[in-house]
């Protein structure tokens, strides 16, 4: 059976299922959550999918090679106990150590079966556990509130990055929007509005409006020297 992404597609083949198979598909597909909320990180192709997917129908431990956000490599002999596709970014819910953690499929640099069988929990809900996580991991994370003015163009590029958007205006008579949005620095927001160029304008805060208008002005000043 291969990962399946399109919610109304694995009911249709449900349906169609023999009768002594629909118990078993069922029983698998509780081990993927499909969350269609927008949020941080781009779309990747991930290779470990098809194998992290075999050990699951099989509830073997698998020992994976993992890139964390500084860059470090660890190795870790986890249980998978499911994966969550977060528009189109894949997260592998795995025990470690008597304790659930989450790990970003794409940072699996290396990956292997193991034939050490484990217990899948079943009263365990995997839309559930993941619900929680997100709460407590959005609310863990640094924040840097921008207030914008943007072009549906720009409003795009931001969306399909992962960002969450809160439209707070629609200017009359134009397409720009007045929105709100959460970066994790200053840093952050500065690299990301210079991006979209002349497709967003920094509304607030007035210290990032500056430095923007500044980035801007050193560019035209050096290809004005030329």
């Amino acid at each position: 059976m291969g990962i399946l992404t399109r919610p109304v597609t694995v009911k249709k083949i449900i349906q169609n299922l023999p009768e002594s198979y629909k118990s078993e598909t069922n029983q698998f597909l509780r081990r993927i959550y499909l969350d269609s909320r927008v949020w941080f990180g781009n779309h990747k192709s991930i290779a470990a999918l098809p194998t992290i997917e075999q050990a699951l129908e099989r509830n073997l431990q698998i020992q994976i090679n993992y890139q964390k956000d500084n860059g470090e490599l660890i190795f870790r002999e986890v249980a998978p106990y499911g994966l969550v596709a977060k528009t189109s970014v894949w997260y592998l819910i795995a025990e470690h150590d008597n304790t659930l953690r989450v790990y970003r499929a794409s940072r699996i640099t290396e990956l292997n079966v193991t034939h050490t069988p484990f217990t899948f929990p079943e009263q365990f809900s995997i839309s559930s556990f993941w619900s929680t996580w997100c709460r407590e991991f959005e609310n863990s994370r640094p924040r840097y509130p921008v207030l914008l003015r943007t072009h549906p163009d720009g409003f795009h590029e931001l969306s399909k990055n992962g960002y969450t958007l809160e439209i707070q205006d629609h200017e009359p008579n134009e397409e720009w929007l007045i929105i709100n949005i959460q970066f994790e620095t200053f840093d952050q927001a500065l690299r990301e509005i210079l991006a979209l160029g002349s497709k967003a304008e920094v509304v607030q805060p007035e210290r990032l409006k500056i430095k923007v208008i500044e980035s801007a002005q050193k560019i035209v000043n050096l290809y004005g020297e030329q």
